[in-house]
């Protein structure tokens, strides 16, 4: 009878332990030891579902955009992010800093919460690595400015013909006069420099000494 009642669906666990406490059968102690098995294995079950219809109530009264943020955020969290290697590190700094210069961002964007909300969202292991807006402005600028220089110089050297200077002056709206300079040959022309004199006139061997 004891077999029946331990198979049965209809009997509760809590009836079945009471029923084989105590008891020496070979039923009961197997069905005792079985129990305890599973027992924590079916605790971690039905917690995990209590927590999961406890977070669903919460979740059920966020508001519309409230829920889409932390869906948005929970598939986020769930990516598998591998740590950066040092030169994999560089090649963002150079991507990053490109960008900056060439689209003309401001450069204290780099240390607002939304941009490296931004940049976490692409890749979090990054972040940490990020830098300031000083050393964006000094030693990033000075460093992708030399690179350009140095590729500008070996192209216009590969150019057919003479270097030519070229001299654009003005006066810019504090009254000083204003020189853009830069260097040419057939079919290339590049920016070189800036060069500004203060508001009083300056004769040709000043102009030439500053270029």
């Amino acid at each position: 009878m004891i077999k029946y009642v331990l198979a049965s669906t209809h009997v509760s666990d809590e009836d079945k332990v009471a029923l084989c406490t105590g008891r020496k059968a070979m039923e009961c102690v197997k069905w005792l030891e079985e129990f305890n098995e599973r027992a924590p294995q079916q605790k971690k079950v039905a917690d995990a579902q209590r927590d999961t219809a406890v977070a669903e109530a919460d979740v059920a009264a966020l508001l519309p955009s409230e829920r889409n943020i932390l869906k948005r955020q929970q598939v986020l969290d769930g990516r598998v992010v591998h740590s950066l290697t040092s030169l994999q590190i560089t090649a963002v700094h150079y991507a990053l800093c490109t960008f900056f210069f060439l689209c003309r961002i401001p450069f204290m964007t780099i240390e607002h919460w939304a941009f490296v909300l931004f940049v976490k969202a692409l890749n979090p292991a990054y972040v940490p690595h990020l830098f300031k807006r000083t050393c964006l402005s000094t030693t990033w600028l000075s460093t992708l400015r030399a690179e350009t220089q140095e590729k500008t110089e070996a192209h216009l050297e590969r150019c057919m013909g003479k270097k030519t200077i070229i001299v654009d002056g003005f006066k810019d709206r504090r009254g000083r006069h204003v020189m853009n300079i830069s260097e040419a040959k057939v079919g290339f022309a590049a920016y070189s420099k800036t060069a500004w004199f203060g508001r009083r006139s300056h004769g040709g061997e000043t102009y030439f000494k500053e270029i």
